[in-house]
């Protein structure tokens, strides 16, 4: 794993009920789990973060799209031709409405006060945390719920009901400080209604799970067990390494707001051209899913609830350090056998000579490889058997 080590003067403000910037309107099949008490919040935070300025002219269309794709996949851009950003960054402080969802198991067994906070990856909303589709199968908060933990789940900026900002202005920093603010929140009480946080698991998923290392990373008291699903450490000589260059090529990324009605995400209007989507249904199927371990009919939902992804929230991971010397907590590291965005297809293979020991150096992290499985497990066969795990996990670590 290379990742380039910024230093940061981080201010981490406590969140505030505000409503903030416009309301995106109600979400079809955005419902909550029918075991939970919960509440909807719209949160002001306020985050201080080095902030990368975007170097390539904005896109205007699909050409362009197709150029900047071209040259960050070339050999020469796995040399360092490949530039997006100027240097050096710069610390900025910045005022995000974030949309979350805090719910309570209605059946409590004593573990209610452990509260897992959720962070979803590119590609979805919050949503794939708590799906309305057959949720018995594929809601891992229902399946949280059930086993007694609280959840609290939102929608990165940018993303679903939480505010807009710039597809080129997005980045993995500013995202792990709302997590991190998020994450003061819940250790105040301030959005866990009747519940005290004895405990706080970090839950992410594929950008998720950088976005929760980089938070962990730069303040790892704020969480006792970290739980990294879609997500791996490649080692230099695992042909996984370079794969993460073609990942935008792999999914076909067009700019979301011009996609065609019947291919674009929900509300694709309310975003800028430096947002992408899925080219199509069958490009998400490819990346995400692994034939023939799934539904069909989940598939359609999946991409029912997608949406875009960040022109610069992939490409600034690796201006952030994941490397999380001061995180003594547990660690689980997690996906699908057949995850081909992380693991190029073989996550056992990657995780027996992964670099997950480097990340984490004050623990020993565990890995686990749910069979059957590709990158988008929520949606895979037997996801409730990746819930079990992940939640017997905890158990054994809080």
């Amino acid at each position: 794993m290379t990742a380039l080590a910024f230093a940061a003067i981080v201010s981490l403000a406590l969140a505030h009920p505000h409503s903030v910037g416009r309301d995106y309107g109600t979400y079809p099949d955005f419902v909550h789990p029918a075991n939970g008490d919960c509440t909807d919040y719209t949160i002001q935070t306020n985050v201080t973060f080095p902030s990368l300025t975007y170097a390539y002219p904005k896109w205007k269309d699909d050409h362009d799209v197709a150029a900047f794709l071209f040259n960050m996949s070339t050999k020469d851009a796995a040399k360092g031709s490949f530039q997006p950003y100027m240097d050096p960054p710069q610390n900025v402080t910045r005022t995000y409405g974030v949309s979350a969802t805090f719910c309570s198991p209605k059946s409590k067994n004593g573990k209610e006060d452990n509260v897992i906070v959720a962070t979803h990856g590119g590609g979805y909303d919050r949503r794939y945390w708590a799906s309305s589709f057959q949720p018995e199968k594929y809601n891992f908060v229902q399946a949280a719920l059930g086993a007694g933990y609280s959840v609290f789940y939102y929608d990165r900026i940018g993303i679903g009901r939480s505010q807009r900002i710039s597809g080129f202005d997005s980045q993995i920093a500013a995202q792990a400080r709302v997590l991190n603010s998020l994450l003061q929140s819940v250790h105040a009480g301030t959005y866990t209604p009747k519940i005290t946080a004895k405990k706080v698991v970090v839950v992410g998923h594929s950008i998720g799970s950088f976005i929760t290392n980089a938070a962990m990373a730069v303040a790892p008291e704020l969480a006792d067990v970290a739980i990294l699903t879609g997500m791996g450490y490649p080692s230099a000589s695992d042909p996984a390494k370079g794969f993460s260059s073609y990942v935008f090529s792999f999914f076909g990324v067009r700019i979301a707001a011009q996609l065609p009605a019947d291919r674009a995400p929900q509300f694709a209007s309310t975003y800028d051209t430096g947002y992408t989507a899925f080219g199509d249904m069958y490009r998400h199927i490819e990346s995400f899913f692994h034939h023939p371990d799934y539904d069909y009919e989940a598939a359609e939902y999946a991409q029912s609830i997608t949406a875009p992804n960040s022109a610069t929230e992939l490409t600034s991971v690796a201006a952030v350090s994941l490397v999380a010397p001061g995180f003594k907590g547990k660690v689980l590291i997690t996906s699908g056998n057949f995850d081909l965005l992380i693991c190029n297809g073989n996550c056992t293979d990657t995780y027996a000579m992964g670099n997950q020991d480097i990340v984490f150096p004050g623990t020993k992290p565990d890995t686990y490889v749910h069979p059957g499985a590709g990158h988008g497990v929520n949606f895979g066969h037997n996801a409730t058997g990746f819930y079990d795990h992940i939640l017997r996990y905890i158990d054994s670590s809080i």
